[in-house]
């Protein structure tokens, strides 16, 4: 793995949770927002206006293309920007939307249309089935499996922090994530309720596929690749004495991955190249 490209983020008007917008991207171009504050604009009630602030990166060409857009108290809409967590990006004909509560033509910067509040999931349910296999979530610190129709627990896993994911299965095995007073990542036997796997990193809340193993940070902070059945780790990479943050995305060979400076004056995009 490889760093190809990284972008310094300064954090002098933005804080790091405002960094979870999901990356786009469409033709060879990576789209990335975050919001931050206007000090160029004050409102009634002696605070900032806000602004977004918008990424594109030819990857292609390695080059980078950085614009904002400001709403002003002054403006004659009103409407509720959406907690980053919700944002993401569309291609439509050709035009790339950014979908904040409005939806905003990246190129332009023009407001196309408002949008009603989404219904934001995070996967994560008290109770899921597979096949005749029922497994629960507690809420707090427990997963218990249980056979369809029956009461007796098969099998149970007191866990280390809370569930941060939703429980998903690939053949035999589930896996998931946790976070929160400790946390790691879990693949487990789905019949026996066996751990194959369990990598303590402090903050699981994130983690993505790639090529059969899983892409999520290490204890150091690090990006890591790991074997998901072994607990293998089969290569790290270190993010320039940067800490990794939880955002991990996959798009082909490349992944976007967040990353911040330890006194956290700033944040880097980093465009990974992950072979």
């Amino acid at each position: 793995m490889d760093v190809e490209l990284g972008v310094k983020i300064n954090l002098a008007d933005c804080s790091l949770s405002s960094f979870d917008c999901d990356p786009g991207f469409f033709d060879n171009n990576l789209y990335f927002a975050h919001p931050c504050i206007d000090r160029e604009s004050v409102m009634p009630n002696g605070l900032y206006s806000k602004k977004i602030s918008i990424f594109r990166i030819d990857t292609a060409n390695l080059q980078v293309e950085n614009k904002s857009i400001k709403f002003r108290h002054s403006e004659p809409y009103k409407f509720k920007i959406y907690d980053s967590k919700q944002w993401n990006f569309s291609k439509i004909n050709l035009d790339i939307i950014l979908h904040v509560g409005v939806s905003i033509n990246v190129d332009t910067l023009q407001v196309v249309s408002f949008e009603k509040s989404p219904r934001v999931s995070s996967g994560i349910t008290d109770t899921v089935r597979f096949d005749d296999y029922l497994i629960e979530y507690n809420g707090r610190s427990t997963v218990a499996c249980k056979m369809l129709g029956a009461n007796k627990i098969i099998w149970q896993i007191k866990l280390i922090g809370y569930l941060y994911t939703a429980i998903e299965k690939i053949g035999n095995t589930v896996f998931w994530g946790t976070a929160g007073k400790g946390g790691g990542f879990y693949a487990v036997d789905l019949e026996s309720g066996k751990i194959l796997t369990l990598y303590e990193n402090g903050d699981a809340s994130n983690y993505e596929w790639y090529d059969g193993n899983v892409l999520l940070k290490n204890k150091k902070g690090d990006l890591l690749l790991l074997n998901p059945y072994s607990s293998q780790e089969i290569t790290t990479l270190s993010l320039n004495g940067q800490v990794m943050g939880n955002r991990i995305s996959v798009f082909g060979n490349r992944a976007v991955v967040l990353s911040h400076s330890l006194n956290r004056e700033f944040t880097i995009l980093n465009w990974v190249k992950l072979r």
